[in-house]
């Protein structure tokens, strides 16, 4: 696959992220163009959640390379750009003009820019050019990838403040950010996508944060305005006027008719921004779009299954994200870090690397009881002020925190 792309396309895609690798180690493709970005996240959230640094470490070359990949091959002013094909939708349609039928694979035939480099996780949605599902998941990878840089004293950094000011030049339009913008057509879609925050979730997740708060809470206001609908939840994409596209077309020039992703919710996407809603304080509209999902899906009778591509999907699992949300809880492993920002009053469970238990939130305190690990904490920061005091908690252990 990779021999053929540099073949066809002269850029060689050395540092692409698989999609997946099967269990006889087989690749399945290296077209999506936001697995780059989502690799360098992961790959530093795992490590800064942990404090593992020869984990850090043994992958900084390979996120390096990622990055440096995406630069060469697929960016316009210094921000992921979608080329043609960009969606299973669209080549669909450039293979129905065959006379062989829809079964035929000729859209690598018709210009050597149409191999597939651009698809994205919403892989039967075509968006082309600047993206902000994309870019802002780019712009996270570059900040996180920054600070990662520092802990290991490596001196390469990138330019991530200059691309938010392009960012918001390209797709800001005073209440969230446009689906896409092509900046070589001219073409746009202004279409609400609720999953335009996920590289902002994932920077809060790591303590960062490079767009303003009253951005960030504009967009998600936005998202719930638009995209949240009765009895159905959080659909992907939503146009303001209302307009469902669903065996229609997409209100864009491309003139293609949209497919199913548009037009509907996934619950791994709907968990995300319910948890995304509770970091930033927007406790009620996180808690209406939960009720939505729990709803739904009982009333369907597949509460423990839920439904993307087939049953029993992973991204769900970011329902996980929920707890600590409400909970305000995060934890920097390099320093011992640790933050609770607590939403609500609430007894429940805590989940860190190290230990986990119970936590217990009161108008004045806050309590934490390990009930399996050590919890080993060098500073604390509750409400957002520092707390003068260190735990080192064993297995049965309690510790109170005044607010």
């Amino acid at each position: 696959v990779v021999k053929e792309i540099v073949r066809e396309t002269g850029k060689d895609p050395k540092g692409r992220i698989s999609h997946f690798v099967t269990e006889r180690l087989r690749v399945d493709e290296y077209h999506r163009v936001d697995l780059n970005p989502e690799f360098v996240l992961m790959w530093y959230l795992v490590s800064k959640v942990t404090g593992d640094k020869d984990f850090l470490s043994s992958l900084y070359d390979k996120a390096l390379k990622a990055i440096e990949t995406t630069l060469k091959t697929q960016t316009y002013d210094g921000l992921i750009y979608h080329s043609l094909p960009a969606g299973l939708e669209w080549i669909r349609v450039v293979n129905s003009l065959s006379q062989t039928g829809s079964d035929s694979n000729i859209f690598p035939l018709l210009s050597k820019h149409l191999i597939p480099l651009s698809i994205q996780t919403f892989d039967d949605w075509t968006m082309i050019g600047i993206s902000p599902f994309t870019s802002i998941l780019w712009i996270a990878s570059l900040q996180a990838f920054n600070e990662a840089s520092e802990i290991l004293g490596k001196n390469v950094k990138f330019d991530y403040e200059g691309l938010v000011k392009k960012l918001k030049e390209y797709l800001w339009n005073g209440e969230y950010f446009d689906l896409w913008y092509d900046p070589i057509s001219g073409f746009r879609d202004n279409a609400c996508h609720s999953s335009q925050l996920l590289g902002h979730w994932y920077s809060t997740l790591l303590g960062l944060s490079f767009l303003d708060e009253e951005t960030v809470k504009k967009v998600l206001s936005s998202i719930v305005k638009y995209n949240f609908k009765e009895e159905e939840g959080v659909i992907n994409g939503a146009y303001p006027d209302g307009y469902r596209p669903l065996r229609r077309n997409y209100k864009n020039p491309l003139n293609l008719k949209a497919s199913i992703q548009f037009d509907t919710p996934w619950s791994g996407v709907e968990f995300y921004l319910a948890s995304h809603l509770l970091f930033e304080g927007l406790v009620d509209e996180a808690k209406k779009v939960l009720k939505g999902i729990y709803e739904r899906y009982e009333l369907a009778g597949n509460f423990w299954d839920h439904i993307e591509w087939g049953s029993h999907y992973m991204r769900p699992l970011s329902a996980l994200s929920i707890i600590p949300a409400f909970e305000g809880l995060k934890y920097d492993g390099f320093t011992r870090t640790l933050t609770i920002s607590p939403r609500v009053n609430l007894k429940w469970i805590f989940l860190l690397p190290s230990a986990w238990g119970e936590i217990e939130v009161s108008e004045d305190k806050i309590r934490l009881k390990v009930l399996h690990g050590e919890l080993k904490v060098s500073k604390i920061r509750v409400d957002g002020k520092e707390v003068d005091r260190e735990i080192n908690a064993k297995e049965g252990d309690e510790v109170v925190i005044q607010r």
